[in-house]
């Protein structure tokens, strides 16, 4: 759509419009991640969990100075090489920390995308960001609904998207193993407390935890 259909439609039908195609936030890294995944600002070893390696270090260096630089624009499918998932996990937007009402994050890479999608007349989007803002009350990743004509292609696949977007799943053994954890900790924060506040409240916690087990 981005590279032939619609630029071939704008130009057999002579109509002047502009288009952009819509990522989702995961696609792009955050500001102050990268700078204290970089070293920049401190803190750098807190954000790994082995110590990092040499090579990591310098690309995430070169990554901050390409997006402080202008070179970037922290769109993670415009970097030249392919971003390794566990470096880009260390630095990718997210809706708690990269929020638009926090003034440091006003100019991250996710907002200034998000902020063109406004100066187009056409977004593309695949049907799963569609669901995503939609679950968001709309508005917040892509154009306000109220302002928006919406065209479907494929759209005998929205139902399913709806679907699988809204769902969840958690297996026996691994909420087993969680109520199994959350048993231990009771013991171990009411110990912390006054024993004869606590005691039936901790009893019936673990009896309820018990029985779900």
């Amino acid at each position: 759509l981005v590279n032939k259909d619609l630029p071939l439609f704008r130009r057999i039908t002579d109509r002047e419009f502009s288009f952009i195609l819509a990522k989702g936030r995961q696609r792009y890294c955050c500001a102050e991640k990268l700078a204290t995944a970089s070293g920049v600002d401190g803190g750098q070893l807190a954000m790994f969990e082995t110590k990092p390696k040499k090579k990591d270090i310098e690309l995430l260096e070169t990554m901050y100075r390409s997006l402080a630089q202008g070179k970037w624009d922290g769109d993670r499918d415009a970097w030249p090489k392919p971003i390794d998932d566990r470096i880009w996990q260390l630095i990718v937007s997210d809706k708690h920390s990269c929020n638009n009402s926090l003034p440091g994050h006003r100019g991250c890479p996710f907002q200034k995308a998000r902020s063109e999608l406004d100066k187009n007349d056409v977004i593309i989007a695949n049907h799963s960001l569609v669901m995503a803002d939609a679950d968001l009350g709309g508005g917040v990743i892509l154009p306000e609904p109220e302002n928006t004509i919406y065209v479907f292609d494929e759209a005998h696949h929205l139902p399913h998207v709806a679907r699988d977007h809204a769902s969840a799943s958690a297996s026996l053994k691994g909420a087993a193993a969680w109520l199994e954890k959350l048993n231990q900790s009771i013991s171990k924060f009411s110990s912390l407390a006054d024993e004869k506040r606590v005691a039936r409240f901790r009893n019936d916690l673990q009896d309820s935890v018990q029985n779900l087990i």
